[in-house]
């Protein structure tokens, strides 16, 4: 199992996402999060853990917007979200989140993970998990 637990600060508000941010070895690793799915208030920081895509995890429920909208406690929730590898970088690897095809439901934007804190640069899936400070 691999998992190495990241706390990333927050850093900047856009129009509709926030980032959090960590350097690790030098290089930045940065989360956007659209503001839907963020607690308010939102934290100062979140808990980032990283699996394999074998690794036995126990995934939760994805949310929708339109879910989010009935029942605003579900901002509270942990983001579960599956990703595939993209491209690579100098020091980092885009993946992109698995899941709804319209980006505007997806929990998390596409972080570009730092080469030093995964177990090989040939991964092609993930599991991120968010947790809310």
């Amino acid at each position: 199992m691999f998992d190495i637990p990241k706390i990333l600060a927050y850093k900047k508000e856009t129009e509709n996402k926030i980032r959090w941010e960590v350097k690790v070895d030098g290089t930045l690793f940065e989360l956007y999060i659209p503001k839907w799915r963020i607690p308010d208030p939102a934290p100062e920081s979140i808990l980032i853990r990283i699996f394999l895509a074998n690794d036995n995890i126990e995934t939760k429920d994805q949310y929708t917007p339109d879910e989010i909208k009935q029942d605003p406690k579900l901002r509270n929730q942990s983001i579960y979200s599956e990703l595939k590898r993209i491209s690579e970088h100098t020091k980092t690897i885009r993946f992109d989140p698995i899941g709804d095809p319209n980006p505007n439901n997806l929990e998390i934007g596409s972080p570009y993970i730092p080469k030093s804190i995964l177990p090989s640069e040939h991964i092609e899936k993930l599991y991120i998990v968010v947790e809310w400070k």
